[in-house]
């Protein structure tokens, strides 16, 4: 997925110096750098020179300190240690300098530190300096580039608690394994003992009979000093009915309007109208100002409250112009569908009926539990805390009554809405999450909180081997684009969007439109003859009330 960033070429070896500067070492001059790594278990304590590591990836050589420990090493562990230390990554100084700057950032530091840190002293302020450094290099941000940048003599690696994090990190990937393992068999058995009738396998992955025209207009909402533009996808030939349905889309973090643009044509050529708006704080545009330094945070906090709001000042202005005229066919802005992916499924989320919980936030988002977690978007939802004011003491609600079913891929939310919250959406949803989501942690944001919805009507969709980018289509290229890898985005993308224009578009013919002849395509036997490798997909419409936590196995 190809994400556009403004290049801004300066110089920033300044923030390196703030690190130094923190480590008492001011007056050191700025080539010092660690000569060896120790290495910390218990009371033993092993020591190998940077410059043995450096002559061994350069040309094999194997000297004295650094031979001991590659024959311990199994032929496959020495292949994986080589590869991790010959990895580079492509990116601004500028913006890695930017990132760490951030609070989720220094939180992020803050959890390596435990384990990676100077003889002395906590490894926060030693990373970022390192790390900054590094990322200036012309050969790119590499490990060894960064342990020959670590501004310290001695870089220590601390096993024990290294050893600690690696066990949270397996409890965690066990769990959801576990979990993962039961919704895929869940969803085999209900396809082979309540089998659904299904005539035409390719309806709703087929492209519909309605072209389409596209236009660009831009809301101002003045109250907020919110403006931003939307792209509006309008059939040229309406359906036999009175009213054309809308689907709203809603981008996520550092994404844009173009996002889905694979899926809104998939929608338009069915005679939907689909609005797709730019959420201004939160969007591509913002992460490249983040990442040039001119904005402080990942996102606003008001973004939190900005996002739903958008969506409603859309609806609104949709509103407007259909009153006066200017819209060439009549929008039905009185039962609206709405999806939304990461923050957008936040988004689509609070819009039907997600209260954000501040009693949830404030018991998950003390400075210990932010540091020790391994949830990254823990470190967004804790942000909202900020809105909490004396009359939003306990709940605040973004809810829109236009909004009357809902699609929430790869949502943020366990605490920011927690149960409470969760069990006052009443409306369809049909919640999708990939396997191997570890920015929205697949158990923690969707598995438990799909099972907390209460609604009549609700769906799971799973895709094995899927990211939290395998559903994001390309947005529009410029000359400055980074290309996320392969390992980020997952296998085939495409297979994984196609479930979302086949699974989608079923959702909403069923739930918006009122057409029951596609509830059969939310079914388990639907998901089992689209699944494909090598992201199979699996359909369930409950856990079997089972209780799921995060530390243990799905338990009846």
């Amino acid at each position: 997925m190809p994400v556009t960033l403004h290049t801004l070429r300066v110089t920033l070896r300044r923030f390196a110096l703030i690190g130094t500067a923190a480590l008492g070492l001011a007056t050191a001059p700025v080539a010092k750098a660690a000569q060896d790594i120790r290495v910390r278990y218990g009371p033993i304590e092993l020591t190998v020179s940077i410059a043995s590591i450096e002559a061994y990836l350069q040309d094999g050589t194997i000297n004295p300190d650094l031979g001991a420990y590659i024959d311990r090493l199994t032929p496959e562990q020495l292949r994986n240690a080589e590869q991790a230390l010959q990895l580079s990554i492509e990116t601004e100084q500028t913006a890695i300098a930017n990132f760490l700057y951030t609070r989720q950032g220094e939180a992020i530091l803050n959890r390596v530190g435990e384990v990676v840190r100077t003889p002395s002293n906590s490894g926060f302020y030693a990373l970022r300096a390192g790390l900054i450094l590094a990322a200036g290099e012309d050969s790119g941000l590499t490990p060894l580039g960064f342990l020959k940048q670590f501004p310290t003599d001695s870089l220590v690696v601390d096993v024990d608690r290294g050893l600690r994090v690696l066990r949270e990190f397996r409890q965690l990937v066990g769990a959801t394994n576990n979990a993962v393992n039961y919704v895929t068999t869940l969803s085999n058995q209900s396809a082979s003992s309540n089998p659904v009738a299904i005539a035409d396998l390719n309806k709703p992955r087929r492209r519909g009979e309605y072209r389409w025209q596209e236009r660009t207009f831009t809301v101002t909402d003045l109250p907020r000093q919110r403006r931003f533009p939307v792209d509006l996808y309008l059939p040229e030939q309406p359906p036999e009915r009175e009213r054309v349905p809308v689907v709203v889309i809603s981008h996520g973090l550092g994404s844009n309007r173009e996002s889905f643009r694979y899926f809104a044509e998939h929608l338009a050529s069915q005679g939907y109208a689909v609005v797709a708006p730019d959420h201004p704080g939160s969007n591509d545009n913002y992460i490249e100002e983040l990442l040039e330094g001119t904005a402080s945070q990942v996102t606003p906090a008001r973004e939190f409250a900005d996002r739903p709001l958008d969506i409603s000042a859309v609806l609104n202005t949709l509103e407007q112009q259909q009153d006066a005229g200017d819209l060439p066919i009549s929008l039905d802005l009185d039962q609206v569908g709405i999806m939304g992916q990461s923050f957008g499924g936040y988004t689509a989320l609070a819009l039907a009926g997600a209260a954000i919980s501040f009693t949830q936030l404030s018991a998950d988002c003390s400075d210990s539990d932010v540091q020790d977690t391994l949830n990254l978007s823990l470190l967004l939802q804790c942000r909202a805390l900020e809105l909490r004011t004396d009359e939003t003491e306990t709940t605040l609600s973004l809810a829109d009554e236009r909004i009357t079913a809902a699609i929430a891929i790869n949502p943020i939310g366990s605490s920011i809405f927690g149960e409470a919250g969760l069990q006052q959406v009443d409306l369809p949803i049909l919640m999708m999450s990939g396997s191997n989501d570890f920015v929205a942690p697949t158990l923690a944001e969707q598995l438990i909180p799909f099972a907390r919805l209460t609604s009549e009507a609700k769906y799971l969709a799973l895709l094995r081997n899927g990211t939290h980018f395998s559903v994001i289509g390309d947005s529009i290229a410029t000359d400055n684009v980074v290309n996320l890898p392969a390992e980020v985005l997952g296998p085939e993308p495409r297979l994984a969007q196609t479930y979302i224009e086949a699974l989608g578009f079923a959702f909403f013919a069923a739930h918006l439109r009122n057409q029951p002849d596609y509830l059969p395509y939310l079914s388990s036997t639907y998901a089992q003859t689209l699944s494909r490798e090598p992201i199979p997909l699996q359909l369930v419409q409950s856990l079997g009330g089972i209780s799921i936590t995060a530390s243990s196995s799905p338990r009846e």
